[in-house]
C-alpha cells in the first residue's frame, strides 16, 4: 500500500472522475471569519457558523490539551463560542484511554483562550450525560431529498454500501450533507459542502498519501498498510469527503469516489 496501488488509481477513466463532480467556486471561511459570522451576544453561548474542525481549530486544541496524559483526544466539531474577556471554545471530541483496544466516547470539551492567546481546558464532560440546551449542529432526515433540500445541493451517493446495513443521513446547521454507513462494528462517513476546503474532520496522520490532479479535480488520498482511510477531493464549487474507519482498497475506494456527485 506504499504507493497506494498507483497503478490501479491511475488506470481509472479520467471521463468517470470528471463526471464524479461539477461546479464553480465558493471558498469557505476559515476560523476567525466564522467567528465574525457568529451571531454573538457577550457572555451568552452561541451556535458556530461552521462546526468544521480548520487547521487553526486543530492546532489550538492539541496545544491546550497537550498537558492531559492518559487519554487522547480527537476534536469533532466546533459547537459553540462565547465571548468572555477572551473566548471560550466548546467542542464535541472523541476521548480514548491511551492503551491497546480502549472504546471511544464522546465528550464536551471546553477550551478557553485569553487575550494573549493563552489557551486552558477548563470542562470535559461525559456527551450522553450532559443535559444542557446546547445546540447540536447535526439535524437527522428520513431521505437523502429532505437533506438536499435543507442544504440547497444535490447529493448523489450511494444507496447502500455492501458490508453495511445500516445508514444515516444529517445535514447541519452550516449547510453539510453526511452520510454514515454502520455495520455495528465500523463506520465509511460520506460529506459534500459547498466550498474548497477539507471538510473530513480528520487529521490523523497517515503512512502515506498520494495527491492526483485530474482537469479541475484534487484527490487527496490517505493510507495505512490495512487500506486507504480517507479521499478528500474539490470540484471548485463543492468539497467532498470519504473516510472509512476499517480501510479500503485502491479500487473499492476510488470507486466509491467516483459514484458520488
Amino acid at each position: 500500500m506504499k504507493n497506494l496501488n498507483k497503478t490501479i488509481l491511475t488506470a481509472l477513466s479520467l471521463t468517470m472522475l470528471a463526471a464524479a463532480t461539477a461546479g464553480c467556486a465558493s471558498a469557505r471561511a476559515e476560523d476567525m471569519e466564522a467567528e465574525k459570522e457568529t451571531q454573538t451576544i457577550v457572555g451568552g453561548w452561541t451556535e458556530a457558523a461552521d462546526g468544521t474542525i480548520t487547521p487553526e481549530l486543530q492546532e489550538m486544541f492539541d496545544k491546550a490539551m497537550e498537558k492531559l496524559i492518559g487519554v487522547g483526544y480527537t476534536p469533532i466539531e466546533l459547537i459553540e463560542t462565547q465571548l468572555v474577556s477572551g473566548m471560550n471554545y466548546r467542542f464535541i471530541a472523541e476521548a480514548r484511554t491511551v492503551y491497546p483496544g480502549a472504546e471511544a466516547r464522546k465528550v464536551i470539551v471546553t477550551i478557553y483562550k485569553d487575550l494573549e492567546g493563552n489557551l486552558e481546558v477548563t470542562d470535559i464532560e461525559d456527551a450522553e450525560e450532559k443535559s444542557t440546551s446546547m445546540a447540536n449542529p447535526y439535524r437527522e432526515v428520513d431521505t437523502i431529498e429532505a437533506a438536499e433540500k435543507a442544504a440547497g445541493f444535490s447529493f448523489l451517493a450511494p444507496e447502500e454500501l455492501e458490508g453495511y446495513d445500516t445508514k444515516t443521513i444529517s445535514v447541519t446547521n452550516f449547510g453539510m450533507i453526511q452520510i454514515v454507513y454502520n455495520n455495528g462494528e465500523e463506520t465509511v462517513m460520506i460529506r459534500k459542502m459547498a466550498g474548497t476546503d477539507d471538510i473530513s474532520g480528520d487529521y490523523n496522520a497517515y503512512e502515506d498519501e498520494t495527491e492526483f490532479k485530474i482537469n479541475d479535480m484534487r484527490l487527496t488520498f490517505k493510507s495505512n498498510s490495512d487500506g486507504i482511510h480517507l479521499i478528500t477531493w474539490t470540484d471548485g464549487e463543492y468539497a467532498y469527503s470519504v473516510r472509512s474507519e476499517k480501510g479500503m482498497s485502491a479500487e473499492d475506494a476510488l470507486n466509491l469516489a467516483v459514484s458520488i456527485r
